[in-house]
């Protein structure tokens, strides 16, 4: 279990499943996927690293 801070930083930071956060990961996983880019790559940490995502889709989000 993580501390009293962790938690608070869990639940002030949530990322919301929106438009933009799809748009952006499915722009990385082109790359990846289509291009041959690296996922540890310049070219999809530009797209997803200022929110240190992963070019990874789970079907079980629901977009808010």
């Amino acid at each position: 279990m993580g501390s009293k801070a962790d938690l608070e930083n869990r639940i002030s930071q949530v990322r919301i499943d929106n438009h933009a956060l799809r748009a952006n990961i499915a722009k990385a996983r082109k790359l990846v996927y289509e291009k041959g880019a690296s996922v540890k790559g310049t070219a999809v940490n530009n797209i997803l690293g200022s929110e240190s995502m992963v070019p990874t889709v789970v079907s079980t989000t629901h977009e808010c």
